[in-house]
């Protein structure tokens, strides 16, 4: 019976640390969807693209001229939303609206 209590225990601990690893990993990653609507055509999407990549934090990101959006994926321990807008306003690409959170 007491064999059965450790054992317990040890697995009870260990899926505790994994779950607790895994949320370290995940912790800073957000993705966020904005309406940019300079963002129209190939060209702007491009400069769009070298202003975002500027932000430090940002890991990814993905245009779309047809919506105007641009979706970016970012380390929240680096940058913030607010940087991220602030940066495409000061490079002519004001977002216009609320940001969309995204899973």
């Amino acid at each position: 019976m007491q064999k059965k209590k450790v054992v317990f225990i040890i697995a009870l601990a260990t899926i505790f640390i994994l779950a607790a690893s895994f949320q370290l990993v995940l912790a800073g990653q957000k993705a966020v969807k904005l309406k940019v609507p300079g963002c129209v055509w190939p060209g702007t999407a491009a400069r769009v693209g070298t202003i975002l990549k500027s932000v430090d934090g940002v890991a990814d990101y993905k245009t779309d001229t047809k919506n105007h959006t641009a979706t970016v994926r970012f380390d929240d321990e680096k940058t913030d939303v607010a940087a991220i807008k602030k940066a495409l306003a000061d490079g002519g690409f004001p977002v216009e609206g609320e940001a969309q959170f995204l899973n």
